[in-house]
């Protein structure tokens, strides 16, 4: 992990959970003072803080460079919580599938897994979610959609934003 949200001045914690199949997954919790949660779920082939394709071992995919978390401080001071945790096989997250890449159809276990964890956490159980999912993150939000049935109280509220839409 190259950079770290208090970088940017945002308190975080390191946090840890499961997918539904079990790979550990890690992210990182930037609380703010609301009862909103956004959960961000990366592009490939970056991870929670971005991509650094500007350094020659990482410049194969066209040399760009991202970073989220500028993103996460304008959330942050929007009043929005933030819940940025790697996808399987990115970042510090652990290796499922033989370290193949589903492009979301495997990866929409950790959406949902991201989503149990954001229920059963005390603080951020009773917030109102709503995922920010770019690229690989969106096409495992929309299997993950289809793979939810519609009576779980976990997929009343689904919400899937694009980088260029307005969270509410």
């Amino acid at each position: 992990m190259l950079r770290r949200p208090d970088e940017v001045g945002l308190a975080y914690e390191d946090v840890f959970f499961s997918s539904v199949d079990g790979v550990p997954l890690e992210g990182w919790f930037i609380p703010a003072d609301s009862d909103k949660l956004v959960v961000h779920n990366h592009f490939l082939p970056s991870n929670r803080y971005g991509y650094p394709g500007h350094l020659p071992e990482f410049a194969g995919l066209g040399g760009f460079k991202v970073s989220f978390l500028p993103e996460y401080r304008a959330l942050h001071d929007a009043g929005y919580n933030v819940l940025a945790y790697d996808l399987r096989n990115y970042g510090m997250s652990g290796q499922g599938n033989g370290g193949i890449t589903g492009i979301g159809l495997l990866e929409y276990r950790d959406v949902i897994g991201s989503l149990r964890y954001a229920a059963a956490r005390p603080d951020t159980r009773k917030m109102r979610k709503v995922l920010l999912s770019v690229c690989l993150g969106a096409d495992s939000t929309a299997v993950a959609w289809s793979n939810t049935p519609r009576s779980s109280p976990r997929s009343r509220r689904w919400s899937c934003c694009s980088r260029s839409r307005r969270v509410r």
